[in-house]
């Protein structure tokens, strides 16, 4: 990954924001990817926590989103204004329609490229964002998050390189993808020696049947030995499946990740 050149940089929400790319990334393409810098940031301190979201396009703004982005850049801040450890916001934009290949391990359409997306985020994003930005790389200052298919994603990212993301956060997840397969990648996967989880949905997904299918995944992390200082479940029963609800649900899930 190039980052020599110069990125373009713009406040947002008491955050810097950094603009890098688009970055060619191989099998997948070029893409965004945005970097939202805590008030507070130091560069000549090397420990700062990183959360890396899918979707970057909802990430920050509100226009590619019909229900308002995450706003996530604007809860670190809050955060950080009260003293609370504050991470570095990257966003990695989707490819639009090429979203699902990229964000579904069992696409349905076409082959999948999950894979090999998760082998240069780990490989190479990662690793440049950590020495461009002083960020704390190990596992424990690692976070994976994202909704819906970039729930599942996330899920599937710290079950599969926890050497990496040490921690995720999973809103209303796409479990039902390839037949709930991501249950028998956790069956046949040990727990990671870090890891934190926060799993989330909105009681009015799908009628009900998203909240049944997080349930079953919370028995099944916690069957497989996660603790409750290491999984947070939570269900809203009057939220929706959009990003209005994942950004109201976003402080709490900061809160268990970060304190």
């Amino acid at each position: 990954m190039n980052t020599s050149t110069r990125p373009k940089t713009r406040a947002r929400a008491n955050c810097q924001l950094v603009n890098l790319g688009p970055v060619e990334i191989p099998h997948v393409g070029p893409r965004l990817i945005r970097v939202a810098l805590p008030p507070g940031y130091d560069q000549s301190r090397k420990h700062h926590p990183l959360l890396l979201m899918w979707d970057g396009q909802n990430v920050f703004e509100d226009g590619p989103s019909f229900a308002g982005g995450w706003h996530v850049h604007a809860a670190v801040a809050r955060r950080a204004a009260r003293g609370k450890v504050a991470p570095v916001v990257v966003g990695l934009d989707h490819g639009g329609a090429d979203r699902i290949r990229e964000l579904a391990p069992w696409s349905p359409v076409g082959t999948s490229v999950t894979d090999h997306l998760l082998g240069w985020v780990t490989k190479t994003l990662v690793p440049a964002l950590a020495w461009q930005f002083r960020l704390n790389a190990m596992p424990g200052g690692v976070t994976v998050g994202g909704s819906s298919l970039g729930g599942l994603t996330a899920l599937y990212a710290h079950l599969k390189h926890p050497e990496v993301f040490g921690n995720a956060l999973v809103m209303s997840p796409s479990l039902f993808l390839g037949r709930n397969a991501i249950f028998d990648v956790l069956k046949n996967t040990s727990k990671p020696w870090h890891t934190k989880v926060y799993l989330d949905v909105g009681g009015r997904e799908a009628g009900g049947k998203l909240q049944r299918l997080t349930q079953r995944m919370r028995d099944a992390l916690e069957a497989q030995g996660w603790h409750r200082h290491e999984l947070q479940y939570r269900v809203v029963k009057t939220h929706d499946h959009n990003e209005q609800a994942w950004r109201r649900r976003m402080p709490r899930a900061l809160k268990f990740l970060y304190g």
